[in-house]
């Protein structure tokens, strides 16, 4: 071999070596920026498996009928149109890129034990033949292809409400079998670093950031038991909750929720004895939504919806139990409190089932930047039991029921001076015979039953007066009243009263009033009982006051209310104002009370 040509073989060696490298460079910077690059088939073909074939039918049959049923398609003057279609045609089907999901199918791993999950993204397009004649006359925003077909393919035809791109139909598959079409859409950018993104927005996952602001806790939204001397709270959005010993798991539901991302847990208690009113036992019922896999680091349980007809317990954090009064719900409940006909109310539990026979129902909703509500189903005029939730939109927006004209007590943002009148008085002394109270065989000196009565009503011309006289039992004393002026006096004997006392007083204090209504009884031959209601009333606005409302306008804080309370009280405990029987005086001093029945 001579130099030349020995030279001329090395020169092509190197040459070689160079575009060899060099093409390796080039696919190493192609993988790197593979996430940004378009991966588009350069012609259409139909290449699917059958199962994918079929969901691409059913979105050709969707949008034949999307042209032909006369009830979607509108023409450019905005009037619905239709069209006939004689045929169609899939004229464009291939894989473009497969993602793994399975990380992100926290329910379905949970729920049914899956072992793999995956998305096929398709590229798609295919067209419709329509009816020529009818399409004669029609004013419609898209053109027909060379063959009188109406082709889906970069751009639909009707552009006024899509978008411009490759049309996608995505696959869902769980443990290699199909699981339905995650939909279709449309992207002028695919690319691997698009599908990512798309996965992501559509499986979503848990947001540590995300619910640590969203997921707070508000007091408003709780449910309190007693436990021993004790008290435990349950709060909408707990991550951190247990309920006490007595209140037995009876069951436990796992679900899916709209994301496979997540999943509920639903869990049935029964507490002890018969504990509702109608006589079965009570029940609490609480569904936690359930973030990541149960044994990983990061899981999360957050209570977001809770319901119970336990009598007397437990309470909401303003003292509602069932069995509590209507009149005792509107009082603590003066502010964002709807009222709610029995119609427009859904349930779906076990608790909801065995009481659907209640009346109607009120439901609390403040716009606190939430989605968040308490509804208190109402029955004979008592609570027969509530519901809290913590849902992903607010509840009774649709129907109207959260209208303004549904408040119970409506803002009038008026100035309104409180003047409470005495609407009736009675005053005697009134012998009680031992025969009249069943007590014939007693021979000693028969008791005296003093009976004192001013009756309280807040005049006629005060704004929202009237939610007050509503709810202070003025009728039933006013009967009273009008029985012992009639000389009958059965109501004292049946109930064997050595003391009937009512009366009232009115405190204000920095444009704030609470009417203060006093009632005593006594028992012949046994206890007796002291009780103190207390309505508030905001002089400024004419509006009723709740509790933490009236206290706030006072200037007083709630802990030194609490404090002193439970300071003073020989039978209770309190954890909230709302508990407290309490009224700031002229002077600004505190004064508690505590309700008790001997």
């Amino acid at each position: 071999m001579s130099r030349p040509q020995y030279t001329r073989r090395i020169l092509c060696i190197l040459l070689c070596s160079i575009f060899i490298f060099s093409g390796l460079g080039l696919c190493s910077c192609s993988q790197k920026e593979d996430s940004n690059q378009a991966i588009a088939p350069t012609k259409q073909k139909v290449d699917a498996p059958p199962e994918v074939l079929e969901l691409a039918q059913q979105e050709v049959d969707r949008m034949i009928q999307f042209y032909s049923s006369g009830w979607y398609l509108l023409d450019d003057n905005d009037e619905l149109a239709k069209i006939k279609i004689l045929d169609s045609q899939i004229t464009n089907l291939q894989l473009a890129k497969r993602i793994d999901v399975y990380d992100r199918l926290v329910g379905q791993r949970v729920i049914d034990g899956i072992k793999s999950g995956y998305y096929d993204f398709y590229f798609f397009s295919y067209r419709l033949l329509p009816d020529e004649n009818e399409l004669k006359g029609k004013s419609l925003s898209f053109e027909l292809d060379e063959d009188g077909w109406i082709s889906f393919e970069k751009i639909t035809p009707y552009t006024s409400d899509s978008a411009p791109g490759d049309l996608l139909l995505i696959a869902s598959y769980v443990d290699d079998k199909i699981n339905g079409s995650s939909g279709m859409t449309r992207t002028h950018e695919f690319s691997d670093g698009w599908c990512e993104r798309y996965v992501k927005e559509h499986l979503l996952d848990y947001d540590a950031e995300f619910t640590e602001d969203s997921f707070r806790v508000i007091d408003e939204y709780s449910f309190i038991f007693t436990d021993g001397e004790d008290f435990r709270t349950i709060s909408l959005d707990d991550r951190q909750f247990a309920l006490p010993a007595y209140m037995k798991e009876t069951g436990r539901k796992l679900d899916y929720t709209d994301y496979y991302a997540d999943y509920w847990t639903s869990i049935s208690y029964v507490g002890p004895g018969p504990r509702r009113q109608s006589g079965g036992k009570a029940g609490f019922f609480m569904r936690t939504l359930n973030y990541n896999m149960p044994d990983a680091d990061d899981a999360l349980a957050v209570v977001i919806y809770m319901c119970t007809d336990g009598l007397w317990e437990p309470k909401t954090y303003r003292g509602i139990a069932a069995g509590s009064s209507e009149k005792d719900l509107l009082r603590l409940y003066p502010d964002d409190l709807y009222y709610l006909d029995k119609g427009e109310a859904s349930g779906y539990n076990e608790i909801y089932q065995r009481n659907e026979d209640f009346d109607y129902a009120y439901f609390y909703f403040p716009k606190d930047q939430t989605s968040r509500d308490i509804t208190f189903y109402i029955k004979d005029r008592k609570v027969s039991f509530i519901e809290m939730i913590s849902a992903y939109e607010r509840r009774y927006v649709y129907g109207g029921a959260s209208e303004f004209e549904n408040l119970v007590n409506q803002p009038a943002n008026e100035k309104s001076e409180f003047r409470v009148e005495t609407a009736a008085a009675f005053s005697r002394e009134i012998e009680l015979p031992w025969e009249k109270i069943g007590m014939s065989w007693n021979t000693g000196e028969p008791y005296i039953s003093r009976v004192n009565i001013k009756l309280p009503r807040v005049s006629d011309n005060v704004c929202n007066g009237d939610a007050i006289n509503s709810n202070t039992n003025l009728e039933h004393h006013l009967e009273a009243i009008r029985q012992f002026e009639a000389g009958d006096y059965s109501l004292l004997y049946k109930e064997r009263l050595a003391e009937y006392s009512v009366d009232y007083e009115v405190h204000t204090r920095k444009g704030a009033a609470a009417l203060v209504i006093n009632e005593a009884y006594g028992i012949a031959e046994a206890g007796g009982g002291r009780h103190r209601t207390v309505w508030y009333y905001d002089c400024d606005t004419g509006n009723v006051l709740s509790s933490r409302q009236y206290a706030k306008k006072c200037g007083v804080g709630e802990a030194a209310i609490i404090k002193q309370y439970n300071d003073n009280a020989e039978y209770s405990f309190i954890n909230s104002v709302y508990e407290a029987n309490f009224y700031i005086d002229e002077a600004g001093k505190i004064v508690t009370f505590e309700n008790f029945d001997t």
